[in-house]
Formats: C-alpha cells, sequence, structure tokens
C-alpha cells in the first residue's frame, strides 16, 4: 500500500477496561479528555467500527474501536485520505479552544489543527504535542482498519559520528514484511528508534535490492552549518573580509536538529532561572553566538545547547528546549520551565538542580561552531550585530579602572543588621504586589490567644457520594480535598473488607472513582511522577464498630505530615483564629528570621493574596483544606517586604 496522504495523531490518556452502558460486557476502549475533540474525530473516522461506552457519570470520554491501533505515548497514529483530512478539519475548526487534541504531522514536524478563534495550522511548540516520529511506526488507516507504512518502500539513512569510526545505516518504512530478511542479513532492531539498524559502510546487495529510492547519506557537517559556510564565503567575496564562522565541528552526528543558526534572534519559551538570583522571563530576546552537543549519546534529552547573548541581562548557556524563534505572546501569562521534581525533592531543590546543569553546559557538552568576534565582520551582518551586543554587554559588566587610592576599609562585624530590601514596582511580582495592596495595620501589643482546654478540633464531614473501583461492598465518602489532580484527604465508611480494599488501590498509586448522585464522577489518586504512578503517600486512621459491621477510616496525604518533604503543605480551617495561628507557627518554623505572633494577620492576608495559601480545589464535605507553600524565600521576602513598606512593625518591648 502506498504511503498515507495525512498522518494525525488524537490525544488519549491510554485504553482501559470499561463496562459498555448498552450490553453490560467489559471492553477495551480509549480513555479521551472532555476538553478536546478526539471522540468526535473517532467517531466519524471509524463510523460504525467505533462505540462510545462512555457512562452517565464518567469524567472522561470512552471509545471502543474495531480493529488494529497504532498507540505511542499516549497518542493514536491515524493515516487519513484527503477527504478523511478535511472532514477532520470541520470537526476542529468549531472548537473553541486550541486544544483540540489532533495534531497534523507535517514537514517534520506537528502542528496544531485549526479552532475556532485559529482559522490555520500552528506548530505544536514546548511539548503541547507528540514527541515522537511517526514516520518510524505502522500508523492505522480508519477506512480499512488496517496497518499501513508512513513512508512508501524502504529508506535507508547512513549515520556516521566520526569519519575515523565506522557507521550504519537505519532503515524505516515498509521493513515488516521483509523483517525476516533484514535479521538473516545481520540488521538489528532498535527498540528506541524504533527502526532496523545494519552497521557497516556499504548495506549487502539483497538489502539494496530492497531500498526503493535511492538510500540518503547524511553528511558529516549538518545542513544549517553548511548553509552558514557557503554565506560566509559569499559575504567575503563581496565585503572581502574573513569567514564570520569558525568552523571548529569537533563532535558531529548523523542527524543534528538543530533548531537556531549562529546570530539568529531567538525568545525564551518560558521563564529561565540562569543563576540563583536572576530569572529570565518569557519572550526576553537573545543572540545565538555559540552552539553545543552533547558529548556522550546521541537522543539525550537536552542534546543540544546554545550560548546565548541576552543583551543588558548577560551572556548565558540555555537548553534548545528553553528557546523559541518567536515570541510566545501570552497576553500577560507567564509560564515556568519545566523541571523533573523526583519523589521527596522540592520544587526549590529541582530548579537548582536545572541552574546547575545549565551553568556546566561549557563543560559537559562539546562546541560544534561559535561566532568568532575577532574576526572582520561585515557591517550590519546579523553576526556583526551579535558581536557589538556581545561587546557591549562586556563593557557594562567590566568595572571600570581607577587610578584614585583607595582606602582600607575596616573589617565587617561579626554581627550586622541589614536593612529590609524596599520593594520594585514591578507589576508580575506576586510578593511585591502582595504587599502593596495587604492594608496596613498598626500594632504596638501582642494579642495573646487563649489556648483551648482540648486541643483536638472538629472536622466537618458529611456523605458527599460513593466510592467505586472494582470492589465489593459499598463503602460512602463523608469528605474529601484534592490539590492538583492529588488526593489530599479523604473520610470514607462502611465494610472493613471494602474500606481495606480501597486503601490498598490508592496505597499502589490505582485510580478510585467518586461518584456523588447529581455531578459526573471524580477520580481520586495519589498522582504521578514522570508517568509513574505514587505508592505509599497515604496514613490511615481507622476506627471499627464491631457490633455494626462499620469502620470508619480516614486517609491523610504525606504532604499534611508534620514533617513532609514536598513543596507544600495543608492547614484545616475550623476557624479564622485556628487557621492564623497554625500559618503563624508554620512560617514561624520555615524560615530564618524573627516572626511575631502580632504578623499572624499579616502573614493570613498577605499570604493569600500572593498565592502562598490558597483553598483547595475540588473539596467536599464540608471540609475547608488550606494549601500553604513551603517556600522559604518567598515567605522571608513577604516579611522583610512587609517591615520596608511599614505593612507591619517591629513590636516594642518595654523592659522595667
Amino acid at each position: 500500500m502506498s504511503a498515507p496522504l495525512h498522518m494525525i495523531a488524537v490525544e488519549t490518556y491510554g485504553s482501559q477496561r470499561v463496562r459498555a452502558p448498552a450490553s453490560g460486557a467489559m471492553v477495551s476502549a480509549f480513555k479521551i479528555g472532555y476538553s478536546t475533540v478526539g471522540r468526535a474525530v473517532l467517531l466519524d473516522l471509524y463510523g460504525s467500527r467505533a462505540l462510545d461506552v462512555t457512562s452517565k457519570h464518567a469524567s472522561y470520554h470512552y471509545v471502543s474501536l474495531e480493529g488494529d491501533v497504532s498507540a505511542h505515548n499516549g497518542y493514536l497514529l491515524l493515516a487519513l485520505t484527503e477527504e478523511e483530512f478535511e472532514r477532520v478539519k470541520q470537526i476542529t475548526r468549531v472548537h473553541p479552544s486550541r486544544r483540540t487534541g489532533i495534531f497534523w504531522w507535517h514537514e517534520n514536524q506537528w502542528w496544531h489543527f485549526p479552532y475556532k478563534d485559529e482559522g490555520d495550522f500552528s506548530r505544536a511548540m514546548n511539548r503541547t504535542g507528540p514527541s515522537i516520529d511517526p514516520t518510524r511506526y505502522r500508523v492505522v488507516s480508519p477506512s480499512s482498519g488496517e496497518k499501513v507504512s508512513a513512508v512508501e518502500g524502504i529508506r535507508a539513512e547512513y549515520s556516521q559520528h566520526s569519519p575515523h569510526e565506522p557507521g550504519w545505516w537505519w532503515l524505516t518504512g515498509e521493513t515488516y514484511p521483509h523483517r525476516d530478511l533484514l535479521k538473516l542479513k545481520g540488521c538489528r532492531w532498535s527498540q528506541k528508534r524504533k527502526a532496523w539498524y545494519f552497521q557497516g559502510a556499504t548495506l549487502p546487495e539483497a538489502i539494496q535490492r530492497l531500498v526503493h529510492a535511492t538510500p540518503v547519506v547524511t553528511p558529516l557537517l549538518p545542513p544549517d552549518l553548511t548553509a552558514a559556510i557557503e554565506q560566509a564565503l559569499i559575504e567575503d567575496d563581496a565585503a572581502e573580509a574573513r569567514a564570520k564562522v569558525s568552523i571548529t565541528p569537533t563532535h558531529t552526528f548523523g542527524e543534528l536538529r538543530y533548531r537556531f543558526t549562529l546570530g539568529q534572534t531567538v525568545y525564551l519559551a518560558t521563564n529561565v532561572r540562569v543563576t540563583v538570583d536572576q530569572k529570565l522571563r518569557m519572550d526576553t530576546p537573545g543572540t545565538i553566538i555559540r552552539r553545543y552537543v552533547y558529548k556522550k549519546t546521541p537522543d539525550y534529552r537536552h542534546e543540544f545547547a546554545y550560548d546565548v547573548d541576552f543583551g543588558t541581562h548577560g551572556i548565558h548557556s540555555v537548553f534548545q528546549d528553553n528557546l523559541d524563534s518567536q515570541p510566545q505572546n501570552l497576553r500577560g501569562i507567564e509560564r515556568d520551565e519545566t523541571v523533573m521534581l523526583m519523589f521527596g525533592t522540592s520544587a526549590e531543590k529541582a530548579f537548582l538542580a536545572n541552574i546547575e546543569r545549565r551553568q556546566r553546559i561549557p563543560q559537559d557538552y562539546t562546541v560544534l561552531d561559535e561566532i568568532n568576534t575577532n574576526a572582520a565582520l561585515p557591517p550590519g551582518s546579523s553576526a556583526e550585530l551579535a558581536q557589538r551586543a556581545m561587546q557591549d554587554t562586556l563593557a557594562i559588566t567590566e568595572p571600570p579602572v581607577s587610578d584614585e587610592i583607595i582606602e582600607e576599609v575596616p573589617p565587617e562585624p561579626t554581627i550586622r543588621v541589614l536593612p529590609p530590601p524596599v520593594l520594585t514596582d514591578d507589576t508580575t511580582d506576586s510578593i511585591a504586589v502582595a504587599v502593596r495592596t495587604t492594608p496596613r495595620e498598626a500594632r504596638q501589643t501582642v494579642a495573646m490567644m487563649t489556648p483551648p482546654r482540648d486541643k483536638r478540633q472538629w472536622i466537618e464531614q458529611a456523605a458527599v457520594g460513593e466510592l467505586t473501583g472494582s470492589i465489593t461492598g459499598n463503602v460512602w465518602c463523608y469528605g474529601y480535598a484534592l490539590h492538583g489532580g492529588v488526593l489530599l484527604y479523604l473520610n470514607m465508611g462502611g465494610p472493613r473488607m471494602a474500606l481495606e480494599a480501597i486503601r490498598a488501590k490508592l496505597s499502589k498509586g490505582d485510580v478510585v472513582s467518586l461518584v456523588p448522585p447529581d455531578a459526573p464522577a471524580i477520580e481520586l489518586s495519589a498522582g504521578e511522577t514522570e508517568g509513574k504512578p505514587n505508592t505509599g503517600q497515604y496514613t490511615a486512621y481507622l476506627n471499627t464498630m464491631p457490633e455494626a459491621k462499620f469502620t470508619s477510616a480516614i486517609l491523610v496525604h504525606a504532604a499534611l505530615q508534620p514533617i513532609s518533604r514536598h513543596a507544600f503543605t495543608g492547614v484545616f480551617r475550623t476557624s479564622e483564629a485556628q487557621a492564623t495561628a497554625k500559618v503563624h507557627h508554620l512560617v514561624q518554623a520555615l524560615v530564618t528570621i524573627p516572626v511575631f505572633a502580632i504578623w499572624a494577620d499579616y502573614l493570613m492576608d498577605a499570604g493569600q493574596r500572593a498565592g502562598l495559601i490558597r483553598p483547595s480545589f475540588p473539596r467536599g464535605g464540608g471540609i475547608d483544606l488550606l494549601i500553604v507553600e513551603r517556600d522559604a524565600k518567598a515567605w522571608t521576602r513577604l516579611v522583610t517586604g512587609g517591615l520596608a513598606n511599614g505593612v507591619i512593625a517591629l513590636p516594642q518591648m518595654t523592659v522595667k
């Protein structure tokens, strides 16, 4: 079969066994989000071979497909004809947002389909689309239900790391019917790249006959570098100057996937913390002055990196994923960079690890090419402008040399009193905005709170729905609270065996459904880290009444425990005074500066304005859980900023 005209990817959450509402039978179905058009596209393309098995209270769509499927990394890969492709566009064009869940493979990259406010295709950037190459797989044609090759015939591509080392051939396309011959002739299958490869300078004759087109031999120099060299030579002839590029590639790959060239203007795709104290904001422009490639292995997550001149912000090393050729222009919305958050590691440590990786780029990476700042550059060229910007930056950052005699500065005292920093007028700084908008309250005495005789406080509870998840027995939920899709608190009651089954499922990272009587079902789980479910997150508090054969259980997430390494914790608010006192206690234990009791109301008010305190969502059963961020630097700035702006003051001590 010839190669498909169009290839698309449909976003799913994988497949699972569900019960079909009409027949009651268990079927395998793909789980699709409500906010996408994936269900409508699959039902339209597959027709009678697709069955919608979504139940009445389900939080997702479920579609069962008949025939072969090609599912990879959560995406269904489909091969469409021109007529099917036009039908998909008609469906997505009425969708209100870009998140259609449908992507088009075109010019070796993924594109968003048009939607209501955007009539044309737009490139999927910064992990907003699939990260797989569909040409390495056999995709499915919805019209026939059979798998077809993404490219016609077999394509051979030669890769070589170094001219002094043997290379290998990558074979892609319609290789499946010839797999036995490929194996017989010494080819091996790469599970990572989903392709056959053969090591050697020349392909065996039998394999050469299978290759329909002329094999593609990848040159040692990347195409963009070759183009840069040719352009430099043209400018040399015109301006009688030397080449602007130092051609010193010390490490090359057969498939270099650089997005940017030397001298190109780029923009930060996310907020990036280049040092501990300096953060560059999204859409900050810069110029590429040096390109790196990873020394050790290809296909590393951060295989390519650059030195970028950000003008007055200095020259910094960043990874390719941190950059884009166009500004995001999200109208006031900012996006922080993605970090790998391991279990037991705070977000602050993850950001610091990213900073350290970027600072080690010159040591861990090999320079592929760079702008020669000592060369005579053609005036007005992009390289000349980049050189001028870099020289201006160096002129700003280097301190002037003075001939004045500098008097010896006495040593600093062991104990210093540092004045609090004055906040700037930056409207994007949530801490500064919170300090300025918090009402000023002048207090000269400490308001003492009378502690209750019983330290235990009553937490509200009310029946909100039934818990389900392949268990026997009726288990009811009497209160719950989630944050970021993670279940933090669960109050449930029912037969002991059914309760233990739910407790075991949540401890293993499985999903349990809460079905309210008048709303869609809510999925409860411990969340995921790097695609793997979190396990062992809950502490159980049980109370059994044998005469009634009823057990009550409360599950509390590890983040709410007194000693926790999570980036946040929680406060159950039974009264405003109790919650305020608890927040003051948490902040006092978190920061390294004195926090007085008269500042408790300020911390509660300003913390909510700064987003350091916010209610959990969703929640039910009368639970009032406040999420408190464990960000010591932010809380310290909130206290010192309040002092500097006169919102709070140091307590007046009377000495008798």
